[in-house]
């Protein structure tokens, strides 16, 4: 009857033990994938979005990289359309020296509003810059906590099948 106790625990533990290394991977996985996308947006690319993950943690992580990826998006967005009016200003210029006036004014003040929008745009990428670092952070603290897991259970495992030997 012990002998059977000790069998259905071992099987047990080494159920539990699959099942972590299982989620264990799961949730690697997700953090792989996010740090992927660090390398896509690096290169300029703001398509990749991500979905909900199989932790609370992951989906929050992988909805604010979504977020951040949009943002930057728009903020990369508005400085195009922002160089697209200034050219368009350019081109309007001409003629007299009266109209040559207004359109250096109009210039002058297109700059001077593209300059704040430029400072703007630049806290913000910063802010974004410092959430990135932050993430990442958490990514690497996250996969530490997984592999410290992962040994634990590795660990109990080789105790169990200590004490079955020693039975």
């Amino acid at each position: 009857l012990i002998g059977y106790v000790f069998i259905g625990l071992a099987v047990l533990i080494l159920v539990m033990a699959v099942v972590d290394v299982i989620i264990s991977n799961r949730v690697s996985k997700g953090f792989k994938q996010l740090a992927s996308g660090c390398e896509l947006i690096a290169r300029g690319d703001f398509t990749k979005k991500y979905a909900d993950s199989y932790t609370k943690e992951l989906s929050m992580l992988a909805n604010g990289f979504n977020l951040f990826s949009e943002r930057l998006q728009n903020i990369i967005l508005s400085m195009k359309q922002s160089k697209i009016s200034l050219n368009d200003a350019g081109s309007k210029l001409g003629g007299t020296t009266r109209d040559a006036k207004k359109a250096i004014e109009q210039i002058s003040s297109s700059i001077r509003s593209w300059g704040e929008n430029l400072k703007s745009q630049n806290g913000s990428v910063e802010q974004t810059s410092q959430s990135v670092a932050k993430i990442l952070q958490s990514i690497h603290s996250l996969e530490k906590l997984v592999s410290e897991q992962a040994e634990s259970v590795s660990g109990a495992s080789s105790a169990v099948e200590q004490m079955i030997g020693n039975i």
